[in-house]
């Protein structure tokens, strides 16, 4: 599916790209082409984002240092031992001094109501002793509450009074409220919970945080000195699909009559509270900071577990945690209920703990979809019991296959994550490693040159004209309805090639393809009869199958754009009463930009998409306005309408021809994240929001990518020089 074009071409290639304003009122900017600069480097600094007050440490010009270098490197002979020591003790309390002090002034910079990192200078310092100051975060255009959050809530208030930086009390409880009319929770709920609350409070023994059950009408007051979570979910719903209703609020307020603080969770649904606790382990923070960033340090150097020191836990949990601001109410619901990233395991295979180690950076990003593109040229790697030769005789060996009981586990591991798995077999193009168990189903086998009957090698394609096709594409489909329960499911049918079918109906590939359809729809309606199909644009658009709705409701209900998402696309989509998921590979296509792969090719060749930065991908923003209303959707529905006709959301595709196990998190994270706030939030809409804000929004996601290696332990690429992580506005483009 990513081969897209001759993998020679050089250059970037000509088709439509999409359109990503600077901001949401510019629709006509474009992208850069390949020879500008494009992402944030081509992105001027909004008016009100001033560079930080605080200069940097001079390192430059080496005047600054001379005399400490001279006093330890220089002159030993002349300097005492005690002298020494005494420096040593200088050294490093200064630079604990300016970490605490830049820890701090990350969320005191919008002291005067402005963004979090806004790049302005803090005018109050330390824990608990500043204020929001300005009007709540509602009230006016361009300012949120001094908090750093990802994806940006929806809503965010908090009162001119607020503080930040409050230091939680030493005791922390947790208290479940179960859905109405439930006696308790549910195993899921209270396991969700025992996942979170060591994400949360990182530093803290689990088991020495009681965790309780109240009922909803119990006084949620917390006790003297003592920090109380409460999590209350209001339907015992736990059927996880595209309408689960995701809507939380998050309130947080300190009691100062008892000294205590009570941070309170409301949802739906269970998914929405999970949502909301991703929220949680963003508003709590160590309070000694960077004592994470040790686990992170260790967790990817060979050998090491990423355990903290005995001492590091001691330190942190004596130091406590803070919460970047109380009172704060956040309200917050998905721009679009379908955010999605997809994985392809075929082009390399992908073992199940990296697979796993991926939905917990999706998932903490509030990324809902996970789309499994199993299968494809190269190798079919899961062994299906309807049909196990395909996996014995095209996975790449039978080290690199996925058995049935690591696709349960898996699909359990995601669920409890609110993460749904749409599953992905690609037909009929990309089949070639059928061949190896069904020779005489496949036409223009490994043919030469590829880039003649395929995009990319080895060719080939079903060959339609035979019922042994449709017995073997039969029982695939009877697999996909027994093990992957989501209503949706993939077919793939992307780069159909015209000269591989030359020989059938003159040549004529929408009239094989038709028959295709009609040979198909009876597997299909056989196995998935209450499943919605998802097809890749090209039988849609290219073949111009199925405008009119299709025959019965159609062999596909829903179309993945990836090369055009304008919207005269989506317009085209919905009135064919089909879904749209856009994934634009001018923006939302993670493996582009590292030069083609293929045998021999010119070294200046990029392959036949570029790269696009974290930038491009946050910028691009095909979704219509919202629909919810102001205040969001329903608090009473567990799950929400979606129509037939909707643009239900989008994807970020990660395919693999150059990528593995060994580097497919870094290409994933974090320009996964930037898209999973475009997909959640409505930057520059929202109120509180200004969508030119980029020194906050690069500040935030540094803060996010910091939060996925230090307390998820994904890894992921960094955005710029650890200098510039609490100076994004001293780093700005200069052109």
């Amino acid at each position: 599916m990513n081969l897209r074009r001759h993998q020679n071409a050089v250059g970037a290639d000509n088709r439509d790209e999409p359109r990503l304003p600077r901001s949401t009122k510019d629709s006509a900017a474009t992208l850069p082409s390949s020879s500008e600069t494009f992402g944030m480097a081509a992105l001027k600094p909004h008016p009100s984002d001033a560079p930080r007050g605080s200069a940097p440490s001079p390192n430059g010009s080496g005047q600054s240092e001379s005399w400490l270098h001279r006093r330890l490197f220089l002159g030993p002979c002349r300097t005492s031992i005690a002298t020494l020591l005494l420096l040593a003790a200088a050294v490093y309390a200064a630079v604990m001094t300016t970490l605490f002090i830049n820890a701090n002034a990350k969320l005191a910079a919008g002291l005067d109501g402005s963004t979090t990192h806004s790049g302005t200078s803090p005018t109050a310092g330390g824990a608990g002793t500043g204020t929001a100051g300005g009007a709540n975060a509602t009230a006016s255009a361009g300012r949120s509450a001094p908090v750093s959050l990802w994806p940006l809530p929806r809503r965010i208030s908090s009162p001119a009074t607020a503080k930040l930086k409050v230091p939680l009390p030493k005791s922390v409880a947790v208290v479940l409220v179960p859905p109405t009319g439930a006696a308790a929770p549910s195993p899921l709920f209270r396991s969700t919970v025992a996942r979170y609350v060591p994400i949360i409070f990182g530093c803290s023994d689990p088991t020495a945080i009681p965790v309780t059950v109240a009922g909803a009408g119990d006084a949620a007051a917390p006790a003297a000195g003592t920090a109380v979570l409460r999590i209350q979910v209001t339907s015992a719903n736990e059927d996880l699909r595209l309408e689960t209703n995701e809507k939380y609020s998050v309130d947080v307020a300190e009691t100062a009559a008892a000294a205590g603080m009570a941070i309170t969770v409301q949802a739906v649904t269970l998914y929405g509270a999970m949502r909301a606790l991703d929220t949680v382990a963003q508003l709590v923070q160590p309070a000694q900071p960077g004592v994470l960033a040790q686990r992170a340090d260790a967790l990817f150097v060979p050998g090491e577990t990423g355990a903290l020191p005995a001492a590091a836990v001691a330190a942190c949990a004596a130091a406590g945690y803070t919460v970047q601001a109380a009172p704060l109410t956040i309200t917050d619901w998905p721009r679009v209920p379908h955010r999605g990233l997809l994985v392809d395991t075929a082009r390399h295979f992908i073992p199940m703990a990296t697979l796993r180690r991926i939905v917990d950076g999706i998932a903490a990003a509030k990324m809902n979809v996970f789309h499994w593109h199993i299968s494809d040229a190269q190798s079919f790697p899961m062994r299906l019991r309807e049909i196990p030769e395909l996996a014995e005789k095209g996975a790449y060996s039978p080290r690199e296959t996925y058995s049935e009981e690591d696709v349960v586990a898996f699909l359990e591991y995601c669920r409890q994550r609110g993460v749904r798995v749409i599953p992905e077999f690609d037909v009929p193009g990309h089949t070639y490693s059928f061949i190896h168990s069904y020779p005489d189903i496949i036409m223009c086998a490994n043919r030469q040159p590829y880039n003649k009957f395929g995009a990319a090698p080895p060719t080939g394609q079903l060959d339609p004209t035979k019922d042994a096709t449709y017995a073997v594409v039969g029982k695939i489909l009877a697999a996909m309805a027994r093990l992957f329960p989501d209503t949706y499911v993939h077919l793939g049918h992307d780069e159909i090639n015209a000269e591989c079918w030359a020989s059938l109906n003159g040549g004529n590939t929408a009239v094989t393809l038709k028959e295709f359809h009609r040979r198909l729809r009876p597997a299909l309606k056989a196995s998935l009869p209450n499943r919605r199909s998802i097809v890749w644009e090209e039988p849609f658009l290219n073949q111009g199958l199925e405008r009119d709705g299709g025959e019965d409701g159609g062999v596909f209900q829903a179309v993945q754009l990836w090369t055009k998402s304008d919207p005269d696309t989506l317009a085209l989509v919905k009135k064919a009463g089909k879904q749209a998921i856009v994934s634009n590979a001018n923006a939302w296509y993670l493996d582009c930009g590292h030069g083609a792969w293929t045998t021999g090719a010119p070294v200046e060749a990029l392959g036949w998409c570029k790269k696009r930065p974290w930038g491009a991908v946050y910028d691009y923003d095909p979704f219509p306005g919202d629909t919810a209303p102001a205040d969001g959707p329903s608090w009473s529905a567990p799950a929400l309408p979606v129509a037939k006709d909707a643009v239900i959301g989008g994807e970020v595709c990660m395919w693999t021809e150059q990528a593995d196990a060994g580097n497919v998190m870094q290409r994933i994270f974090p320009r996964a994240v930037a898209f999973a706030e475009r997909a959640w939030s409505h930057p520059g809409v929202d109120p509180g929001t200004d969508g030119n804000r980029w020194v906050d929004v690069t500040e935030r996601l540094h803060d996010a990518r910091e939060r996925l290696l230090s307390w998820r332990g994904v890894p992921s690429a960094p955005l710029q020089p650890t200098w510039c992580r609490g100076r994004a506005g001293e780093c700005v483009s200069g052109e």
